[in-house]
């Protein structure tokens, strides 16, 4: 019975002996000594074998969380052949959002709050992102819940106020972007932003005219 090692065939094996034991031909230790632990698939084959008894073991608890701090419900689910609903219920009961490595993990409020005492100290989104482990959009999001909609992660070190002074008095845009270190793209957008739509190109200066000779 125990000759495929894929995770369906382990699910399959699994009702086979569900099988067994519901029309009472083995008993539940006769079925889990045949099953076995000693190789991971058969260690998967008693996992599902548990769940189908609607028991959730300490093995197959530990094996779900530990699968979880780098996987989704749905990878878990598919790895172990157990229904989404008990990787779910082991999930939530083990807070396993908040140990999750990288992407997809819960941060506690204490953590939450101190990136957000961070923004509000103007710091960087890249910043943010290696010191907490977090991703550009979730330091985004932090920052819209407080008002604050500026992307700093391409942040250049020029200064608006600067910038707009500079717009004011007339100069070019080479000028502009000379003086104040900011780039074209970025000097446009400000424009947009503040409704600058003055022509500021240099202007060509015309021809020499030819000189003129006295008739005689």
């Amino acid at each position: 019975m125990l000759k495929s090692q894929t995770s369906g065939d382990a699910a399959a094996e699994a009702r086979s002996f569900f099988s067994l034991l519901k029309s009472g031909r083995a008993t539940l230790p006769q079925i889990r000594s045949q099953i076995g632990y000693h190789t991971p698939y058969r260690r998967r084959i008693l996992l599902c074998f548990d769940v189908l008894r609607g028991e959730v073991t300490p093995e197959l608890r530990t094996a779900i969380l530990s699968l979880l701090r780098a996987n989704s419900l749905l990878a878990v689910s598919h790895k172990l052949s157990v229904p989404y609903k008990v990787v779910r219920k082991v999930s939530k009961e083990g807070h396993a959002r908040f140990h999750k490595i990288g992407r997809g993990r819960k941060l506690a409020s204490e953590t939450e709050e101190c990136i957000l005492d961070r923004i509000r100290a103007d710091a960087r989104s890249v910043d943010l992102r290696r010191e907490f482990g977090v991703s550009d959009w979730y330091v985004q999001k932090l920052r819209r819940s407080i008002g604050d909609t500026e992307n700093r992660l391409f942040r250049r070190g020029w200064n608006e106020q600067k910038v707009k002074e500079a717009l004011q008095n007339g100069l070019s845009i080479s000028e502009v972007e000379r003086d104040c270190g900011i780039q074209h793209a970025v000097l446009w957008k400000l424009r947009k932003k503040i409704g600058d739509t003055e022509d500021r190109r240099p202007r060509r200066r015309g021809p020499p005219s030819s000189p003129t000779f006295a008739s005689d």
